[in-house]
């Protein structure tokens, strides 16, 4: 604990304030004022000055405030598994550049202020934030780290693909247990460089539960261990971590319509991006971002997102970062697909045809492993048929993304289902939206 986090825990004691009630006083995430009492953030001078004043300290907290540390110079990605099988740590790749202070700095406002005005409506209806999660107690490592920091990235692929072919409820607890363990031991661990591959595990089994959450329609939750996750990424110096975490974010903004929010995150991750991540990643933002300028009408925008995310995608060699293995031709194309049709249906009308040639392409490679976002890409085909009028066609892939949802019990992937029903009202006493209707779970 630092002098500043002891002051304040004897203060908060002396006074009966709690962390909770100190939080709301100051319109802060109790979360985040958790870590900065117990050490693990550095508090920055705005808000000691704030607590100081909570807390009636008379300056001595203010006076404790360090100054914000300088980044260090670090690896252009996290630890990986050797893809062969072997139990050993991959070699760790070499630094791509420093990460920018000021840049992560704003990306860390942004964060904050979605916490604190608990951004996200549920799908399902307004809902409470979730309780933050109190700090990890810490638990010490094992006999061999080496060996079980492997078997933990392991641990975290097996759960991924699990996820896919099961769906989120499948291993949700599982996966959230898994990375209390690694955030619980990350403390313990002195070793600078075990340290490092200790945090990119960490870090990938947080973004692991993050999706898990996302794929839940939590939102409030997933917002928060993607924080936390850019946080492990900018103490490892990590851009490619940290650009992802920060294009995730995008695409969690982008799915509850805030697209203007998504596109500030999205433009953000580039900045981080630049040119030193891996080709990739940079596609992967570029045609996640497409999406977005299409939601927001920005056709010219849009299409150049598109065709910079091929080009990179062809240039590039095969990622290893655990997260970003799922990368590949029939994303581009489902995102290709998405994006088109989003265009469409705002100003562009000769995209839905494009569209939905594209998302036909990423059926077509799709793999029979990921079962739970091919619903995604399913339901993305039957809206862009819906839009072309082939009612019988959309009817048929909507009833196979409904397949998907009895195998997965994605709330996600039931949604989709649910919103193209809804617009196949008009339809209702077809023969094929008929049986459709007999083929949906009760009270869909």
């Amino acid at each position: 604990m630092t002098e500043f986090g002891d002051l304040m825990r004897r203060l908060m004691a002396e006074r009966g304030i709690s962390l909770h009630r100190l939080a709301k006083d100051l319109n802060y995430n109790v979360g985040y004022l958790c870590k900065v009492r117990n050490g693990t953030k550095p508090a920055p001078r705005e808000l000691a000055a704030r607590v100081d004043e909570a807390l009636s300290a008379g300056g001595e907290l203010a006076a404790l405030a360090p100054e914000r540390p300088a980044r260090r110079r670090g690896p252009g990605s996290g630890p990986a598994v050797v893809p062969n099988g072997s139990r050993r740590m991959a070699p760790e790749p070499e630094a791509a550049c420093v990460l920018p202070s000021a840049a992560l700095d704003g990306i860390t406002d942004l964060w904050d202020d979605l916490m604190r005005r608990r951004a996200f409506l549920y799908h399902s209806g307004t809902a409470a934030m979730m309780a933050l999660a109190t700090p990890h107690p810490a638990l010490p490592g094992p006999p061999d780290p080496a060996e079980a920091m492997a078997a933990c990235a392991d641990l975290t692929a097996a759960y991924r693909r699990l996820e896919g072919m099961l769906g989120p409820g499948a291993v949700y607890a599982q996966a959230a247990e898994h990375q209390r363990h690694l955030m619980a031991w990350l403390p313990c661990v002195r070793d600078r460089r075990a340290r490092r591959q200790l945090g990119g595990v960490a870090a990938d089994a947080s973004l692991l539960l993050a999706w898990l959450c996302f794929d839940l329609d939590d939102h409030n939750r997933a917002t928060l261990l993607y924080r936390q996750s850019f946080e492990l990424a900018r103490d490892l110096g990590d851009v490619n971590l940290a650009a992802f975490t920060v294009g995730r974010m995008s695409r969690t903004l982008s799915e509850s319509g805030r697209h203007r929010d998504a596109l500030r995150f999205a433009e953000a991750a580039r900045h981080i991006a630049d040119r030193a991540a891996i080709p990739q990643l940079r596609s992967w933002l570029a045609v996640t971002r497409a999406y977005v300028h299409a939601c927001l009408g920005d056709e010219r925008s849009c299409r150049q997102d598109l065709d910079a995310a091929a080009v990179l995608l062809r240039g590039g060699t095969r990622a290893t970062l655990p997260y970003l293995a799922f990368y590949g031709p029939p994303y581009v194309h489902k995102w290709s697909g998405h994006a088109l049709v989003a265009l469409s249906e705002r100003k562009a009308a000769p995209a839905s045809a494009q569209g939905r040639a594209a998302l036909d392409r990423a059926l077509t490679g799709w793999s029979r492993a990921e079962v739970r976002e091919s619903g995604e890409v399913l339901a993305a085909a039957a809206r862009a048929r819906l839009a072309q009028h082939e009612v019988d066609e959309a009817v048929h892939l909507t009833a196979r993304a409904c397949d998907v949802v009895t195998v997965t019990s994605s709330p996600r992937i039931m949604r989709y289902v649910t919103d193209l029903r809804q617009q196949l009202q008009p339809w209702r006493h077809t023969k094929a939206v008929i049986e459709l209707d007999e083929h949906l779970p009760p009270g869909r």
